[in-house]
C-alpha cells in the first residue's frame, strides 16, 4: 500500500516544486530590468504677482505645484512628506552675475506624502515659497525683459523615497532610493505682468552643475508639457534589491527544476520497477497454476 502511494506523492511534490520554480522564473522577469523610469508630468502653476508692487515692495509669494506620477515598476514606492523628512530649497540665480552662487529665494515642502502602487498612478504636491528683494528684482529685470519676459529657478530637493518589493514570498524594503536632485524650469510674466508661470518641462539631474547646464538648452517660450526629466535613482541605490531578488530567483528555480527531474524520474524508475514485480508475480501464478494442472 505504502508503495502505491510513494509514486502520487513524488509526481504531486515534484509538480509543486516546478511551479515554484516558474513561479520564480516569471516573477524575476517582472524586476528585469530592475527599474523602470517613473514618468511625473511636468509641473504647471502660476504666481499672481503685481509688477509695480514687486519692483517696490520685492516679493512674498508660495508657489503650489502639482505633479501626476506613474509607476512601471513591479513595486511600490513611497515618497514621503514634510514631516517625513523629505524637503528643498528653492533657489534663483544672480541675473546680473551667472558665475556667482545662487541666492536661496525659500523653502521647498511636501505637504503630503505620495504613495505610487505597482503599476500605479499618484499625485503630489509641492509648495514653494519666494521672498525675493525689490533691490535683487529691480537688477534683475533687464535679464528677464530681453529674454522674453523668463528666467530660470531652481530647487535643491531631498525627498525621502523607499521602495517596497515583493519577490513571490518574500517582501523587501530598500529606503532612501531617491538621491538628491537639483531641479530646475523657467518662470515667465505674462504679457499683461500679472501672472508668474512655470514654463514647462522641468529637468532634473545629480548635481548641481549639470542641472543648470541642462536648464539652460531649454525652450523658454514653448517647452513641451511632456514628463520631469531624470526624477530617477541611481544604478547604486537599486544594486541591493537586484541583487536580492537575483540570488532569490536562481536559487529557488535551481532547487525547483532540479528537485523535480529527480522526484519524476524516481516515480518512474518506481513505476517501472512496480510493473517488473507484478509481471514476476503474474509469472509465478501461472507457473503455480500449471503446477497444479499436472497434479489433478
Amino acid at each position: 500500500m505504502a508503495n502505491k502511494i510513494l509514486v502520487p506523492c513524488l509526481v504531486t511534490f515534484g509538480a509543486v516544486l516546478l511551479g515554484l520554480a516558474v513561479w520564480a522564473s516569471v516573477d524575476k522577469g517582472r524586476y528585469t530590468p530592475i527599474y523602470k523610469p517613473i514618468q511625473c508630468t511636468s509641473p504647471s502653476a502660476s504666481i499672481p504677482v503685481d509688477l509695480a508692487h514687486v519692483l517696490g515692495h520685492g516679493l512674498n509669494a508660495t508657489m503650489t505645484v502639482t505633479m501626476q506620477c506613474t509607476n512601471p515598476n513591479p513595486y511600490k514606492v513611497v515618497m514621503g512628506s514634510s514631516e517625513q523628512g523629505s524637503g528643498g530649497t528653492f533657489l534663483v540665480p544672480n541675473l546680473t552675475d551667472f558665475s556667482q552662487p545662487p541666492i536661496r529665494a525659500g523653502d521647498v515642502t511636501f505637504p503630503q506624502k505620495m504613495v505610487l502602487a505597482p503599476t500605479g498612478e499618484g499625485s503630489s504636491e509641492i509648495a514653494e515659497s519666494a521672498i525675493l528683494t525689490a533691490a535683487f528684482i529691480k537688477e534683475s529685470m533687464p535679464y528677464i525683459l530681453s529674454h522674453n519676459k523668463t528666467f530660470p529657478a531652481y530647487m535643491r530637493l531631498s525627498i525621502k523615497a523607499d521602495a517596497y518589493a515583493k519577490f513571490m514570498f518574500v517582501t523587501k524594503e530598500k529606503m532612501d532610493v531617491l538621491p538628491q536632485k537639483s531641479c530646475g524650469f523657467y518662470l515667465a510674466l505674462t504679457a499683461d505682468n500679472k501672472m508668474l508661470n512655470i514654463v514647462p518641462p522641468m529637468v532634473c539631474r545629480n548635481s548641481y552643475t549639470e542641472m543648470e547646464e541642462a536648464v539652460g538648452g531649454l525652450d523658454t517660450t514653448e517647452g513641451p508639457i511632456g514628463f520631469v526629466d531624470n526624477l530617477d535613482p541611481t544604478e547604486e541605490t537599486l544594486a541591493s534589491l537586484e541583487h536580492d531578488v537575483g540570488v532569490g530567483s536562481i536559487i529557488v528555480m535551481c532547487v525547483g527544476y532540479i528537485a523535480c527531474a529527480l522526484l519524476w524520474i524516481g516515480a518512474v524508475v518506481r513505476c517501472i520497477s512496480y510493473s517488473r514485480i507484478a509481471k514476476s508475480a503474474l509469472g509465478d501464478k501461472q507457473e503455480e497454476s500449471k503446477t497444479v494442472t499436472v497434479q489433478v
